[in-house]
């Protein structure tokens, strides 16, 4: 019986080694035809692990000075526009940064440079696209303003999901590069379709010496945008504890308070809220003899209004330290 055991076991070592043996010889097939799908950009470059994280790193620098683009379109407008002339722009950045990946890219420091350029691209054109938003639902209410940027997202999300489900199908079929050729088209539908937006022309186009930090025109308007920027900044946002400044002294404190809303189309007296406007209910009057801004009612002082809750502009609203 031991003989026979040892045999069996013997068989059954061999079968698993021939078992062993025809899996590695599946695996190195399929990883060959794998290999063989697969681009020469792939199979030359192999980045490290570190590489790769330098890409990656490389491709987020564009999204940290986001501001920077705000300020530059709302600055320096061109061909008369602030809007869709940088549309246009970022769609041909995009393009050519995807056209270069599927014809060109042959090195790490290629395709690091060629992704820097496609996340400029996104993330320009995403700030552009935000300032448009934020343009047509100034005014509206807030279930519009919600809508807008819901179909925003939506919209964004609809896009990740349909290049997710396509673009590895695509890949395995016709190669990476040609996945990036295609890919370049969607840029140029984003420059085709900014062309429809709708946008009042500015005057005057943008011209070296208007651009030069030393020309007047570029220290005004750096100066205007960076005082819009801070007093953006300084804005009360609803449930902030503020003070209430004088209107005829911005220094002086005439009373403490809430701020309750700042929707445009809030009603406040019977009376629209209003842009650049907030609610305030008062809860601390500091100068009782202050005369309202908007009175109403039987509310014409500070001192009358405890407890009530007046319209007071927003460059007159700050925050409260002491709370």
């Amino acid at each position: 019986m031991a003989p026979r055991t040892r045999r069996s076991t013997r068989r059954t070592k061999s079968n698993h080694g021939l078992h062993d043996e025809e899996m590695d010889n599946y695996e190195h097939q399929i990883n060959q035809e794998a290999t063989g799908t697969q681009p020469r950009i792939v199979k030359e470059l192999q980045p490290q692990i570190s590489q790769t994280a330098i890409i990656f790193g490389v491709s987020s620098l564009p999204w940290l000075v986001k501001p920077l683009y705000g300020f530059i379109s709302d600055s320096f407008p061109l061909f008369g526009y602030r809007r869709r002339s940088y549309l246009v722009i970022s769609g041909l950045l995009g393009a050519l940064s995807w056209s270069l990946m599927a014809t060109l890219v042959d090195s790490k420091y290629d395709v690091a440079f060629c992704i820097l350029l496609g996340s400029l691209s996104v993330a320009f054109s995403d700030v552009v696209v935000d300032s448009m938003v934020v343009e047509r639902a100034r005014g509206e209410s807030q279930s519009m303003s919600g809508s807008l940027q819901s179909l925003c997202w939506g919209s964004s999300a609809f896009g990740s999901i349909i290049s997710s489900y396509f673009s590895g199908s695509l890949v395995g079929a016709y190669g990476v590069r040609f996945v990036f050729g295609l890919t370049a088209l969607l840029p140029l539908i984003t420059s085709a379709v900014a062309v429809l937006v709708r946008e009042e022309p500015v005057l005057g186009l943008v011209t070296v010496q208007n651009l030069s930090p030393y020309s007047s025109n570029f220290l005004e308007s750096s100066k205007n945008t960076i005082t819009q920027l801070w007093t953006a900044v300084k804005q009360p946002n609803v449930g902030d504890a503020v003070l209430l400044k004088s209107l005829f002294n911005s220094r002086k404190a005439v009373a403490k308070g809430w701020v309750r809303s700042v929707d445009p189309n809030h009603d406040v007296g019977g009376k629209r809220l209003g842009l650049n406007w907030c609610e305030v209910q008062v809860s601390v009057p500091i100068e009782w003899e202050e005369d309202l801004i908007r009175p109403y009612s039987n509310l014409s002082t500070i001192g009358d209004a405890i407890g009530a809750c007046i319209a007071w502009p927003r460059h007159l609203v700050t925050d409260d330290d002491d709370d």
